[in-house]
């Protein structure tokens, strides 16, 4: 089931980036072009010394200005692509990571409940476990698989209530036990000299 909207979202991000490869080659035939213009004022000038260099000289001046103009231009549009370009390639990645974290949710939740209904509670642990390890994206934690886990973790904690044996009753702590006494014996007399 996860699989198919991670091909539809594979293919408009793929489309998107496809949109923005055929401007990028728009903007390579235009900075193309203005090469070639650049070509065209090269032989101009080449001719204006001819003539008289300068008239010449201004009309190249002339020239490289707009080339400069319309290099600027052109370098805006790329700079731009780029971002857009960039943009899109995070907005895909997010996608992608959210894809896969409801895939993985839905696996768990599915696994969980197959568990808990065979009775295998040390596979439905397991899986509970699982999903607390998860790095959970916003907007995940409220969906159906969300929540058929966080069950499936409150009916198991319930179960395992119920199974664990009575802790053992309190024992009372048993008498101190006595000092030995120690009888204080006379000690010899001591030699005089």
């Amino acid at each position: 089931m996860a699989s198919a909207p991670l091909a539809h979202l594979r293919a408009q991000c793929e489309a998107e980036i496809a949109s923005h490869r055929e401007e990028e080659a728009a903007v390579l035939a235009e900075i193309g072009a203005a090469l070639d213009g650049a070509k065209a004022a090269d032989e101009s000038t080449r001719l204006g010394l001819e003539r008289g260099w300068s008239d010449a000289l201004i009309e190249t001046a002339v020239a490289l200005a707009r080339q400069v103009e319309d290099g600027r231009h052109v370098a805006e549009r790329v700079s731009s692509g780029v971002r857009k370009l960039d943009s899109a390639r995070q907005h895909a990645q997010s996608a992608i990571e959210i894809a896969e974290s409801l895939a993985s949710l839905r696996e768990l939740a599915t696994r969980a409940a197959l568990s808990m209904t065979r009775g295998d509670l040390r596979a439905a642990a397991e899986c509970v476990q699982d999903f607390h390890k998860m790095e959970l994206i916003a907007g995940v934690m409220e969906g159906d698989d969300y929540v058929a886990l966080t069950s499936a973790e409150a009916a198991l904690r319930e179960v395992s209530a119920r199974r664990a044996p009575p802790p053992p009753p309190p024992q009372r702590p048993s008498p101190p036990l006595p000092l030995p006494h120690r009888t204080l014996s006379a000690s010899p007399p001591l030699p005089r000299h």
